[in-house]
């Protein structure tokens, strides 16, 4: 969490006083009050005079693929944010792929948005351990992380 976050504030120091972020994830992303709250008391703490302005949308267990129609697929079409930040569901990501290459990236390079990706933390994988789960999920994220700079989107995190 702490590294999507000091990277998305790398530019606002500067560059604005307002940000406007969506959320689209799942359970993982909604404990403890919300990634998304945590996100935003962070990101005003840390540069002074920045409003954040949140929106999120998360449903336990849903996957990106799940995500690319209804009201998550809604508020992404719609604009209005600067950041996405997308969470997928933490057994299913494979799934996720031509969820982010066919609608979450266009989109989000439509609205000339910068793209986050929330990684779930890892359990282990049957037959092996906590590392190999790791490296599969990062290994995910930078697949979408690519397919998204291939897109246009101007920054992925």
């Amino acid at each position: 969490r702490t590294a999507i976050i000091v990277a998305c504030l790398k530019p606002l120091a500067v560059a604005a006083q307002e940000q406007r972020a969506l959320f689209i994830g799942n359970s993982f992303s909604y404990v403890q009050g919300g990634v998304w709250a945590q996100y935003e008391s962070i990101a005003e703490y840390c540069v002074p005079g920045l409003q954040v302005s949140v929106t999120s949308n998360a449903v336990g267990a849903r996957t990106l693929s799940m995500s690319i129609a209804g009201p998550p697929a809604e508020m992404v079409k719609s604009g209005g944010y600067d950041l996405l930040v997308l969470q997928d569901q933490s057994d299913l990501m494979i799934s996720g792929t031509s969820a982010v290459h066919d609608f979450f990236a266009p989109e989000a390079a439509r609205h000339k948005a910068t793209v986050g990706f929330y990684e779930t933390w890892a359990k282990p994988v049957t037959g092996s351990n906590f590392t190999t789960g790791t490296l599969w999920r990062k290994a995910v994220y930078e697949k979408y992380a690519e397919i998204s700079r291939d897109a246009g989107v101007p920054r992925v995190l």
